[in-house]
């Protein structure tokens, strides 16, 4: 096993096992949190990026250039772009440091984002994440890093999950 298939495995069952947490212990759940910190702000955030990482770092970018056809390699990067401007927009409507956990305005009760995509859907970033994961995997054109954007996407179905659970 490579270095990176652990290291984005790990960063997918490292979320996993916090959300299963928050699930199993609700009044001791770390997310979403009830009190964030800037410690919030870097495991949440380290452990997303560890996995777009290790998704690219499995990429057989030259490989896959050659052998997939051309229109699999464009679909995956419009996937890939379309997923990180989707993913933006909503972390731009919900605020940088609300996707953190800390609540809009800087104060508890939460209220639910109406902005942007969160008009229309509960979890526009873990969307977009996904389809980010995905449009990287494809054009990566490897299985190793396939196998961590599906199980990142997972992960983020988990997520959208626990916390609709928790911010309901």
């Amino acid at each position: 096993m490579s270095v990176d298939l652990a290291i984005g495995l790990l960063a997918c069952l490292g979320w996993a096992a916090i959300l299963l947490h928050a699930h199993f212990n609700p009044s001791r759940r770390i997310w979403p949190p009830r009190h964030p910190t800037w410690f919030t702000v870097v495991w949440a955030w380290g452990l997303t990026t560890l996995i777009y990482v290790s998704i690219v770092r499995l990429g057989d970018w030259e490989t896959a250039k050659q052998s997939l056809p051309p229109f699999v390699h464009i679909f995956g990067l419009v996937l890939a772009i379309a997923g990180s401007l989707y993913h933006s927009w909503a972390t731009s409507a919900l605020g940088l440091k609300a996707t953190s956990g800390w609540p809009e305005g800087g104060s508890y009760p939460v209220a639910r984002c109406t902005k942007g995509p969160y008009k229309h859907v509960t979890h526009p970033q873990y969307i977009g994440q996904s389809l980010s994961f995905v449009g990287l995997a494809i054009v990566g054109g490897s299985l190793t890093g396939s196998l961590v954007a599906a199980v990142g996407c997972a992960t983020l179905a988990l997520a959208s999950y626990i916390e609709h659970q928790h911010l309901a």
